[in-house]
């Protein structure tokens, strides 16, 4: 029994792929049949007769396509009824095929406006914030459903590999292919590992502190580091050290790959200190955007995952909580440039760290 529910379930999932190709390729057809023809107009009929004609010309679809319509919703109202998870997965992965393909659209069109530029002048600026945040995530993305979408082009394991990914969407699905629920539970998760790392990054900084040579700058930056994580620490006094952090041994450059290990996994960033340096930079030209912009030009669900990508769980804040946590980052964000990235890089620690419920699973606040 067990085994032909499966075959049923497959064959319904074919299925419904395939009257999904037909039903498209009959509305492109009986459109472009009706855009293949043309209303002429000598000039001497008014407008009265040019919509007589326009009326006459206007055909109703014939059998065949009529057909494929109604097979093709007929098969999705049974598989909603008889098979509800089995709808369940096609629908969202009919959803998430159709936004990572409009986000691939942007960030093409990102790619192809960066490297027409002259050579060595590439300029993240000309990008609006749509183009840039695509171009930071889609790679992202791509590197996590490739592999499903790739093996779907197989014939007869293809029908299969989606209820697989199903399985372990976390690791072979990207965000366009989970559900609301799924994203805040790995959101979560993910959150929660970056926390681990910000004890390793104070105390790499206390380290890096202790080594320089000015007793009074030496001093100033250690008190502040002694506050985290029982109190909060203000951007004005973060601003005030701001310039230790563009020399060595605080300079972004000058950080070694034992102390970028945790910057990137606090900040969910590539490992390799080339593409991490890059990744802060496109991190850096989209909060000059949205200040640009303007905070209030975000969505909530935008606002939520700028949040997020800055190293705050931002489901544990309310929306106000959220925008005042975003004018911080984007103040200090404002100041910093090339070599001080560097702080920007460890904003978590100082801004999000000792915030309350930050650090906490909402379910538990």
């Amino acid at each position: 029994m067990a085994g032909n529910r499966v075959q049923i379930c497959v064959r319904c999932f074919r299925k419904s792929f395939v009257y999904d190709k037909l039903f498209l390729r009959a509305i492109i057809s009986h459109t472009s049949g009706l855009k293949g023809r043309q209303f002429h107009n000598d000039g001497k009929e008014n407008k009265e007769n040019d919509f007589k004609k326009k009326k006459d010309i206007v055909k109703k679809p014939g059998i065949i396509r009529k057909s494929i319509a109604k097979n093709y919703l007929k098969l999705i109202s049974n598989l909603e009824k008889k098979y509800p998870k089995l709808y369940q997965v096609y629908a969202v992965s009919k959803k998430g095929i159709e936004s990572l393909l409009a986000d691939m659209k942007v960030y093409s069109g990102a790619v192809y406006e960066l490297y027409n530029m002259r050579k060595g002048m590439v300029d993240y600026s000309s990008l609006n914030r749509e183009q840039l945040m695509a171009y930071r995530q889609v790679p992202k993305d791509l590197r996590k459903v490739g592999f499903v979408l790739l093996v779907s082009t197989v014939p007869f394991v293809g029908n299969l590999v989606f209820f697989v990914a199903y399985k372990y969407p976390n690791h072979l699905l990207s965000r366009q292919f989970w559900t609301a629920e799924q994203q805040q539970e790995f959101d979560i998760s993910k959150h929660k590992h970056k926390v681990d790392h910000f004890p390793k990054l104070l105390a790499k900084l206390k380290t890096l502190a202790s080594k320089l040579k000015d007793e009074r700058e030496r001093k100033k930056l250690l008190d502040i580091l002694n506050k985290i994580p029982e109190s909060s620490v203000s951007v004005e006094e973060l601003l005030t050290v701001k310039h230790l952090f563009e020399h060595e041994p605080l300079s972004l450059w000058s950080l070694n790959m034992a102390h970028l290990y945790h910057v990137a996994y606090a900040m969910d960033m590539p490992k390799m200190k080339a593409k991490l340096i890059q990744d802060a930079m496109l991190l850096h030209n989209i909060d000059q955007v949205i200040h640009k912009e303007g905070i209030h030009m975000l969505s909530n669900a935008e606002l939520q995952q700028a949040c997020f990508d800055r190293g705050v769980n931002s489901y544990s804040l309310t929306k106000d909580e959220q925008v005042q946590y975003m004018k911080s980052w984007l103040q200090l964000s404002q100041a910093c440039t090339g070599p001080s990235l560097s702080l920007i890089l460890h904003g978590p620690v100082f801004l999000a760290w000792n915030l309350p419920r930050s650090t906490k699973d909402p379910q538990t606040t």
